[in-house]
């Protein structure tokens, strides 16, 4: 263990809704009220297209009014008790989150029951962390509308989900991230995939003066939270139960050791330790925590999203001394070989081939190259030399498209200089990439080391 100097990043955290609109696997991620996927270039038509869920919607210092707290259904701005608040009198046993667990505990579920709701009614207090979408809202096959959503809730001695609606986690993904959101949950126990979790009936906002004070620094001091090696997260988050969108939010928290590597989105990280490398989930501002070059302890969930294998940032500390990583690819991968590559459910709801694509770094062989898309320049990899009209070409020709922004929306051919790769354009190069997404427009969007770059003689 490296010694810390302890410099907590304290959760800036995480963004809104985990759908992303780059990818879509065979069965449509989106058939609610979630935003449909669109077509688009990697980062084109925003600020953000992420892999990671990056629909933030605004910054971490939206309080949103509620310092009071205080009560109204619906769970209007004002302070708020909202969501499927019950029409007749219900009692609840008020607990901690360790009581709301040991009840869940409860509850005998099979390995084939997505949800397995329990008896008990409770209410606790918590402090609200993140929300985020786990894409399924069709009654069928044991799946809930009523808990699509998942918040992650903590105090200074245990942690929970809290599954939610819709129309709740509207009100509530306004207030994550922040340092003093308090709430009341009042809902019933539950197994979601053999996790423990609380449907809510209803919350109330506690506000600011609640008179709790919960920190992450407090539940680790409370907490042996297990030590991982990025590769020992990897082979757990594929081995991790997914539902029918190759997605979960596991109540496994670990924390590794790990070089800051790259920012990729503004809500998502690239880390790495040896040959081995992550990406971190958390807030739109998740990167501004985080120095290049620097090693850090990271604590966080274990999750799986759309079979991609990532942590939910949840604290950091930065290392007094450095993570190793190896500069040397895990393997050569060209582009036609990674389009091979695509969703393949299994009947464990698993795509095996998709997900062990992830966590590595490869070497590239091919062409500088370029698309074009709305009048913009974007360079690429290709397997052969020959630049694209459009991004549909680009497609059928294999290519890798980069992710990296300084990649995109150049104004013209001659700009291309002005791109990281654009002194190679047209010509032969090795360069070291990881795979990030297949977008849902079908194309594969990589991270380049551009430092990795030589020109094949």
């Amino acid at each position: 263990m490296n010694k810390k100097l302890i410099l907590p990043i304290l959760s800036l955290l995480f963004l809104t809704g985990c759908v992303d609109t780059n990818i879509n696997p065979s069965e449509d991620f989106n058939n609610d009220n979630t935003s449909t996927p669109t077509e688009t270039t990697p980062n084109d038509g925003g600020d953000d297209n992420t892999g990671g869920n990056d629909n933030t919607g605004g910054d971490n210092n939206n309080t949103g009014g509620n310092e009071g707290g205080g009560t109204s259904t619906g769970g209007d701005e004002g302070g708020s008790t909202g969501g499927n608040e019950p029409s007749v009198t219900t009692t609840y046993t008020s607990t901690t989150i360790s009581g709301a667990n040991t009840l869940c505990n409860k509850i005998t579920a099979s390995a084939s029951d997505v949800n397995k709701q329990g008896e008990d009614k409770v209410s606790f207090k918590g402090r609200l962390f993140f929300v985020e979408d786990c894409g399924t809202t069709s009654s069928k096959n044991g799946y809930l509308s009523t808990n699509q959503y998942k918040c992650f809730f903590f105090d200074n001695e245990d942690w929970i989900y809290v599954g939610v609606s819709s129309t709740m986690y509207a009100q509530l993904s306004k207030y994550e991230f922040q340092d003093n959101e308090y709430v009341e949950i009042k809902g019933t126990t539950n197994k979601y995939l053999g996790q423990n979790e609380i449907i809510a009936d209803s919350y109330t906002w506690l506000g600011n003066n609640s008179g709790l004070n919960y920190s992450f620094t407090a539940l680790i001091s409370a907490k042996s939270f297990p030590e991982n090696t990025v590769d020992e997260i990897l082979s757990k988050a594929k081995s991790s139960r997914l539902n029918i969108k190759g997605t979960n939010y596991t109540d496994n928290i670990v924390h590794f050791e790990a070089k800051y590597v790259q920012k990729v989105e503004n809500a998502v990280a690239l880390f790495a330790s040896g040959s081995s490398y992550i990406y971190v989930h958390g807030t739109s501002k998740l990167n501004n925590g985080f120095t290049l070059g620097n090693s850090y302890d990271i604590y966080g969930a274990i999750n799986m999203f759309i079979y991609r294998p990532q942590i939910e940032f949840l604290y950091s500390s930065v290392l007094s001394e450095p993570v190793s990583v190896s500069s040397t690819a895990s393997e050569q991968l060209s582009g036609t070989n990674l389009y091979k590559v695509s969703y393949t459910k299994d009947t464990t709801n698993h795509s095996t081939n998709y997900e062990n694509v992830f966590g590595k770094m490869y070497s590239f062989e091919g062409y500088v190259q370029y698309y074009i898309k709305s009048g913009y320049y974007y360079t690429c990899l290709s397997d052969t030399n020959k630049n694209y009209s459009t991004y549909t070409a680009a497609i059928t020709g294999k290519a890798l498209f980069i992710n990296n922004t300084s990649e995109e929306k150049i104004s013209s051919e001659s700009d291309l200089t002005h791109s990281l790769l654009g002194s190679y354009y047209n010509q032969k190069v090795t360069i070291n990439f990881t795979p990030y997404l297949l977008n849902t427009n079908h194309y594969w969007q990589v991270q380049i080391f551009t430092e990795s770059i030589s020109v094949v003689e």
